[in-house]
């Protein structure tokens, strides 16, 4: 039975967000497109994508680490599709 750790919940996120059309460019750094980058922190999620309507990078930062709220703002945002896979 394997143990559930950090590093393994971290790899989770990762294989998930790389499931769903995103690549890892660097170290928890997660890129889709070029308008779409995720930063994997210490303790929240940033994510980062290029408004056209404000012409500007527009910026999301988590309160922790939880999947399902990083999740759910991609995908509302349609950054993944609403059905994205585990």
């Amino acid at each position: 039975m394997s143990e559930f750790t950090e590093e393994t919940a971290l790899q989770f996120v990762k294989d998930v967000l790389i499931k769903n059309g995103f690549t890892e460019v660097k170290r928890n750094v997660l890129k889709r497109m070029d308008n779409v980058i995720i930063y994997i922190m210490e303790d929240h999620y940033i994510v980062s994508h290029y408004d056209e309507a404000f012409i500007e990078w527009m910026h999301w930062y988590s309160h922790d680490l939880t999947i399902y709220a990083l999740l759910g703002y991609l995908s509302y945002y349609e950054f993944i599709e609403r059905g994205y896979k585990v």
